[in-house]
């Protein structure tokens, strides 16, 4: 009994995984890790990569009780274009969702964290940031990347990594990293969630890189 007492106590907080620019044949990869470990995320995508043969990563994904929000349509710089192309990255990208998952997305990731007042303005869905350790840079090393995640774990944090097409490091970062992280008394939840246990409601005009009490 004393084990478990020391197991229940080891309890350090819920962090939520997202990927951006899927769906590809990377987010399956991604999808069987996490699958392995009992872990949930969240994948914000790009509405231009969604097809037929792509959405199957997506229904898998809200299969094994994940998200799927928004990324844009064609991963542009968003402060670069005017009010009506900015809804129509949103709204294009949340149709595609919309048509295989029958759910609209409730959260949005600019790309590059592109944002100004304006586009919070303008797209209706809550704003996601997030802690990213380069893995969308080839020549940060697998092992460079789980160092990233492991250093920054924290209650309420928000990892921000990447399932674009030929990320298979990301894969076995999240090999590496989950269990770890697990050990050390973390669960992984979807953004949703995120909010849900750290009772905080989402509110429109700002940019969650954490979800934590207010100061």
């Amino acid at each position: 009994a004393a084990t478990m007492l020391a197991g229940c106590s080891r309890h350090k907080g819920y962090i939520a995984l997202t990927f951006d620019d899927g769906p590809s044949s990377t987010t399956m990869e991604i999808l069987d890790v996490m699958e392995e470990f009992g872990a949930r995320g969240s994948f914000f995508v790009i509405g231009s990569n969604i097809n037929d043969k792509s959405a199957e990563a997506m229904q898998r994904a809200v299969e094994m009780g994940c998200q799927v929000e928004n990324h844009s349509f064609t991963h542009p710089h968003m402060t670069e274009l005017d009010s009506d192309a900015r809804r129509d990255e949103m709204a294009l990208t949340s149709a595609a969702i919309t048509k295989y998952l029958e759910r609209e997305p409730q959260f949005f990731r600019a790309p590059y964290i592109d944002e100004d007042e304006q586009l919070h303005r303008i797209i209706p869905l809550i704003f996601i940031g997030g802690y990213c350790p380069r893995d969308w840079d080839a020549a940060v090393s697998v092992e460079q990347r789980v160092e990233g995640l492991m250093t920054n774990a924290a209650d309420g944090q928000i990892f921000l990594l990447h399932d674009f097409e030929g990320n298979g490091a990301t894969a076995e970062t999240l090999r590496q990293a989950i269990p770890a992280l697990q050990k050390e008394g973390y669960k992984f939840v979807t953004v949703s969630e995120l909010f849900q246990q750290q009772k905080i409601t989402p509110r429109k005009g700002i940019r969650y890189d954490m979800v934590v009490e207010e100061e």
